[in-house]
């Protein structure tokens, strides 16, 4: 039996691709668990430097991706995400997360990345946005 004004937590674990492992401790805000995700969905996926998961199930596959392969479309990832998110901005729809294009020359172009109130549903948006125009409900990090 749950006592009146109890709150209840259900872990939930990561089901695929576009969901959030959430860490193991809980972070100080959601803008901060919002970035977290968003991380480690682009560091999975090999936008960054990094290699990115070896588990084809944790890759999101994405339209514009090209190669003869999974592997070869993951590979031409590579490098064009810089780790580290500099913006997040919350919204009533869930989050929207900015990191820096891979570029050290280019320092006001950034990918989005959004996901639900849940931290599930994470996407890459096409295109780029501009650092520098930051928006109501978005901070710099």
């Amino acid at each position: 039996m749950i006592a009146a004004g109890a709150v209840v937590v259900l872990a939930i674990a990561a089901a695929g691709a576009r969901d959030c492992s959430l860490p193991s401790s809980s972070l100080a805000t959601a803008r901060d668990t919002a970035a977290f995700c968003a991380e480690a969905f682009v560091e999975r996926n090999g936008y960054t430097e990094l290699s990115g998961t070896s588990d084809r199930e944790m890759i999101a596959v994405e339209s514009w991706d090209r190669g003869r392969t999974l592997t070869d479309a993951v590979e031409r990832r590579r490098r064009t995400i810089a780790r580290g998110p500099v913006v997040v901005c919350e919204s009533e729809n869930g989050f929207t997360v900015v990191f820096h294009v891979y570029d050290p020359m280019d320092s006001h172009t950034g990918h989005v990345v959004s996901m639900g109130r849940q931290y599930g549903g994470i996407r890459l948006l096409t295109g780029f946005t501009r650092i520098d125009a930051i928006e109501p409900g978005c901070v710099h990090l």
